[in-house]
């Protein structure tokens, strides 16, 4: 048993002391340096969250902030580029696409749905094109359980076609089955 000093009175009480036995405060042992570990934990927490979710593929995350000597033609034509590769076209709206399409996944319940994706997962992990002329891509999962009108969970495959230059949901369907 330690003796710290209160975080009250700053008088010297034992670590396990419930109150302070000179100006009776509560958990005197637990003071700023405990509170302040506790918040560098949770930082780290949110920052390790946001490299895991957040970062770039090809380990360039502060390219984005960096001036770029690129001309506006440049740009445009990485960007025709891109938009003519599914992989790149793709990848690059995944995360507006399960915002929108999510939602709309979920309506197709008859009673009620469950998500049985994992923290790291993603509810959409392939796609294929739409519509290439308008740039529309599918998306496509199987990390959602539908309730059957006998009360049981059953998995389902389900597709969302999503319009990035729109930046809506073109149509969802879903059917019983996994990838």
């Amino acid at each position: 048993m330690a003796l710290v000093k209160c975080k009250e009175c700053k008088k010297e009480v034992s670590s396990k002391a419930k109150l302070c036995p000179h100006c009776g405060v509560k958990n005197p042992s637990v003071g700023t340096k405990e509170t302040l570990v506790g918040l560098f934990v949770v930082l780290m927490g949110v920052v390790m969250l946001t490299q895991c979710m957040g970062g770039s593929k090809d380990g360039d995350a502060g390219k984005a902030d960096a001036p770029s000597n690129e001309t506006a033609e440049q740009i445009a034509a990485k960007e025709a580029a891109c938009k003519s590769d599914l992989q790149c076209w793709g990848d690059k709206h995944v995360i507006a696409a399960s915002v929108a399409c999510a939602p709309e996944v979920e309506k197709l319940a008859k009673y009620s749905h469950k998500w049985t994706d994992g923290m790291m997962d993603t509810k959409f992990p392939r796609f294929r094109w739409a519509n290439k002329d308008h740039s529309a891509v599918t998306y496509i999962g199987d990390k959602i359980q539908f309730q059957n009108g006998f009360g049981a969970m059953q998995n389902h495959l389900y597709h969302c076609d999503y319009d990035p230059l729109a930046k809506q949901v073109l149509n969802v369907r879903a059917a019983p089955g996994r990838l």
